[in-house]
């Protein structure tokens, strides 16, 4: 079993496919603090033998980078959108136009005066699209307003219940999720569920919750 320190609090214990899912997910990195046994103190995961074994099943995953192919001819890019509901992509298709060659070509002719090309556009950088979440908190700690200001903090923020809010912002749910989770207590827990994505994230539900919960999300099983 593996026990996890953040902000001096410890939280675990945790099984070794949980550990390998936390740092396929990020959210156990190098330095992070981990043990086996708190009373002995915890030390930065690089320097535990099985991190390298929790890393390599992430990193296995990562697709092999492609040979580049040399081009034939000038593509011509053209964008093209992807139909997404509520997000825009675009994609490159390269369209090669072929170049006739002339029988006999001749020399162009000189230019009195040069050129300059015509400026471009810089596109704007594009914000992020905004989406809702349902975040469900048990709050068993004091820590109840540092948790509703946290939630405050990331966008519009909406109470429905005694522990349930929506909320409309631009992070992702595993960004939320950081973000709130460090308000929370040992005995707190929390439950975001991102409405547009179909995504989720928690904190501190328990090793048996954590199963059921990704079964119950795959719905190709």
């Amino acid at each position: 079993m593996w026990y996890v320190a953040v902000n001096a609090k410890s939280y675990g214990p945790y099984t070794d496919p949980q550990i390998q899912g936390f740092a396929a997910e990020g959210r156990i990195t190098s330095a992070s603090l981990i043990s086996q046994d708190p009373s002995r103190g915890f030390v930065p995961a690089s320097q535990h033998p099985a991190f390298q074994n929790w890393i390599q099943p992430a990193a296995a995953q990562a697709p092999a980078p492609q040979p580049i192919a040399q081009p034939i001819a000038q593509p011509i890019l053209t964008p093209i959108a992807a139909p997404q509901a509520g997000v825009l992509a675009r994609q490159i298709q390269p369209q090669y136009s072929p170049q006739p060659l002339a029988p006999n070509p001749q020399p162009a002719p000189l230019q009195t005066q040069t050129q300059s090309p015509a400026p471009q556009a810089v596109a704007a950088p594009q914000k992020a699209p905004n989406t809702v979440f349902v975040v469900m908190a048990e709050i068993r700690s004091n820590n109840g307003m540092d948790f509703l200001q946290a939630l405050q903090s990331q966008g519009i923020a909406q109470r429905i219940g005694d522990s349930v809010w929506l909320l409309k912002s631009a992070v992702s749910a595993e960004q939320l999720r950081n973000q709130l989770s460090q308000t929370l207590g040992p005995d707190d827990r929390l439950f975001i569920l991102d409405s547009f994505a179909n995504k989720t994230a928690w904190f501190n539900i328990g090793a048996d919750m954590d199963a059921r919960i990704r079964d119950l999300w795959d719905i190709q099983s």
